[in-house]
């Protein structure tokens, strides 16, 4: 669904085990920086790039407290994962436009996964959509 990747830089917020960020490195992008606030996660995160040889930021903080310090950092992203928990889904995607800025490369995307019952992101453009049962894909651009 999401295509070539060659190339990319991927942003994975609420990162979990590393999965996505993990695939995209895999099919050819040039970097992945992962984000999760729990301790748990960044563990994995890291144990998971331990074991495949990758150099990549693990950063354990909250999502809106990475993209202030991402954004302040000048970092730019082609792709950003997020697959937050259904139930903050929609508070997510409500303030995630916002805090955004300049993180999103020009012809950039936002991968969002949530429940079926979220309505679209304000001010940006849906590329794409897929539902998988309970569950909506949303790839986003500008």
């Amino acid at each position: 669904m999401l295509g070539d990747v060659s190339g990319d830089r991927v942003l994975d917020l609420f990162a979990g085990s590393g999965a996505l960020g993990i695939e995209a490195i895999s099919r050819g992008a040039d970097s992945a920086t992962f984000v999760d606030r729990a301790a748990e996660a960044t563990k994995c995160v890291s144990a998971n790039l331990d074991l495949l040889g990758l150099k990549c930021p693990v950063l354990r903080l909250d999502w809106k407290l990475a993209l202030e310090s991402l954004a302040r950092d000048g970092e730019q992203f082609d792709v950003v994962f997020v697959d937050p928990p259904y139930a903050e889904a929609d508070v997510i995607a409500a303030r995630l436009p916002s805090l955004m800025g300049g993180l999103l490369a020009p012809d950039g995307l936002v991968v969002f996964e949530s429940g079926t019952n979220i309505e679209p992101m304000a001010g940006m453009t849906i590329r794409r959509e897929r539902r998988h049962g309970a569950t909506l894909l949303r790839l986003y651009g500008n």
